[in-house]
């Protein structure tokens, strides 16, 4: 049984999904941001532009990206690619206007693992998401690992 500091616990409660926000429309931002905030979903970092997308996907490793098609710099189908072919397991979500059955086909080729209609987001987003939350037993094991650590390196000094 692993000592834990003072004030530390194990929660039973899943811990946070860690999303990427890659959007250029303000407006829908905000909308994300706020059905992110209700579910208790953590909103890493939000990009502007498909490039910007990809250095914070690889810098952040996010669980799932949110990824629009059509914005400046660097499209959402490129980034997506980009992203996927760096990040093994790499979980990108295209969400975008365009209901184009050719947009869907290639957000799939480029590797995305849905394709979201934005007019459906209030509705459906939660689900989507819910299916790439971390599993809890993991997030139990970095908990006990933190603690034990500290707990350790309390002993030694």
């Amino acid at each position: 049984q692993p000592h834990l500091s003072k004030g530390a616990t194990v929660s039973s409660a899943l811990p946070p999904l860690r999303v990427l926000l890659v959007d250029d429309d303000p407006a829908f931002a905000e909308l994300i941001k706020t059905l992110l905030k209700l579910d208790g979903i953590e909103l890493l970092d939000h990009a502007l532009d498909g490039a910007e997308g990809v250095e914070l996907a690889l810098n952040l490793e996010p669980d799932v990206v949110l990824m629009d098609i059509r914005m400046p710099v660097m499209d959402g189908f490129e980034a997506t690619r980009r992203i996927v072919g760096a990040i093994p397991g790499a979980r990108v979500l295209v969400v975008s206007s365009s209901r184009h059955l050719q947009d869907a086909e290639r957000a799939r080729e480029a590797g995305a693992i849905g394709y979201l209609p934005k007019d459906r987001v209030t509705a459906d987003l939660r689900e989507w998401l819910e299916r790439f939350r971390p599993p809890s037993h993991s997030h139990e094991a970095r908990i006990v690992a933190t603690n034990s650590l500290r707990w350790r390196l309390q002993a030694a000094s």
